[in-house]
């Protein structure tokens, strides 16, 4: 895929995810699953899961977040009262929301910043087999990875915190759900389709003009990726300077457009926003360190992970080992400073291991975008832990553990099986 098309789907992506928020799809997607239904607590678990997982699949995961938090707090009262506040109501709710938003992160190549990172190492450093590495071949092994995962994140979930205790206890959801205007509904819904199915059909024609070995871009690859710019613009254009009306409104009634620019950036949990800002100074701090001399953090990772890779090791284990290291260093510091020191560790390393330079880069980013023990881990854990009240550090540690190490597993072994 070329960097220029990436950039276009990245920012479509963007503006797909804003429309969306503002429609009020996700409370309304929710509200159709859960209002005024009788059901268990556990199931009410997996719909939040599997919505976080599959919502961040379309948009970027830390945007899915801040869409999802608005739900997560019209439900917490109702739970709360129909099962005490001794269940750990703000701590589940919590994990829900993590645990989906960073398994949807590994769905899709534009869901979070890390993989365009992957992407954007790759071809800097011409990597074998980066042009395989496409929109539609990470769906097809992608999607699959994150429907596993849910069901494991729940299954943890639900043994953690002992939710099969009280699957007997029926739960009416009667808290309204903002349901939105409806035709506005249907154009966004639109619009996302046609994102998602321009980016699929685009990121394969390109990955087809791109495998016939000819030096550089032919006319062909190029018409395609100005192609994906002009849908870029043609979304740009449709959300910020066309005008809608409600189809109940009068044909001289007021019109407005999609989106503006306040819908970018409002709506923000500040107290996960903070986390962010602390993460991002813990980051500077390390650069800083490193540029004085003082502390090296590619270094610090050398010095450990060294020790634990070589060749004589067979590759699944291999990069199991790459996959535990990555996700338990995250959780100390800023996932984007492993990935990147990481990145440039394995890139002279993995031609002596038993594995392909691409399985050990594409392990780092999944394992790191999966540590889902430190509120500092990730973006995602961040705004999550922020956004919600009365949030139980502690029993996202140990939760997080567990799953820290099972997907590191699941990563692992499925990296080896479908990413060659």
């Amino acid at each position: 895929m070329d960097k220029l098309q990436l950039v276009f789907f990245f920012i479509s992506g963007f503006l797909v995810s804003r429309v969306l928020i503002k429609a009020k799809i996700p409370e309304h997607l929710v509200g159709l699953l859960l209002s005024q239904k009788n059901v268990g607590f556990p199931r009410i678990v997996f719909y939040l899961i599997a919505s976080s997982a599959l919502l961040s699949v379309i948009i970027p995961n830390a945007i899915t977040v801040l869409t999802l938090l608005p739900v997560i707090g019209l439900l917490q009262k109702p739970l709360e009262k129909a099962l005490g506040k001794d269940q750990k109501i703000p701590t589940i709710l919590s994990l829900t929301l993590i645990y989906g938003a960073n398994i949807g992160g590994m769905g899709s190549i534009t869901a979070t910043p890390a993989n365009g990172i992957l992407i954007g190492f790759l071809k800097l450093n011409n990597v074998a087999g980066v042009d395989q590495i496409t929109f539609t071949h990470w769906l097809m092994w992608g999607i699959p990875l994150v429907l596993v995962f849910i069901l494991v994140a729940w299954g943890i979930l639900t043994f953690s915190f002992s939710l099969y205790k009280t699957r007997s206890i029926k739960i009416v959801i009667d808290t309204p759900f903002p349901t939105g205007d409806r035709h506005r509904q249907r154009i966004a819904m639109i619009i996302t389709s046609i994102y998602f199915s321009s980016s699929l059909i685009l990121s394969t024609l390109i990955s087809q003009s791109l495998g016939h070995g000819s030096e550089g871009l032919s006319p062909w690859t190029i018409g395609l990726i100005a192609f994906a710019g002009l849908i870029t613009l043609g979304i740009f254009i449709t959300l910020f300077f066309i005008p809608f009306s409600s189809p109940n409104d009068r044909t001289d009634g007021p019109r407005a457009v999609l989106l503006t620019l306040k819908d970018c950036y409002s709506g923000l949990p500040m107290k996960g926003i903070y986390l962010l800002i602390v993460v991002g100074l813990l980051g500077g701090a390390i650069v800083v360190l490193d540029k004085l001399g003082l502390f090296s953090m590619q270094d610090f990772l050398v010095n450990n992970i060294q020790t634990l890779l070589s060749n004589a090791i067979p590759a699944l284990l291999l990069l199991l080992i790459i996959a535990l290291f990555t996700t338990f260093t995250t959780e100390l510091l800023s996932n984007t400073v492993v990935q990147i020191s990481l990145f440039a560790i394995l890139l002279p390393l993995a031609g002596g291991l038993n594995i392909s330079t691409v399985q050990g880069l594409v392990v780092v980013t999944l394992s790191c975008t999966c540590a889902f023990m430190s509120p500092l881990a990730t973006g995602v854990n961040g705004l999550a832990f922020g956004g919600i009240k009365g949030v139980s550090l502690r029993g996202m540690m140990i939760t997080g553990l567990m799953l820290n190490t099972v997907g590191a597993v699941i990563i692992s072994t499925w990296i080896y099986l479908f990413v060659g």
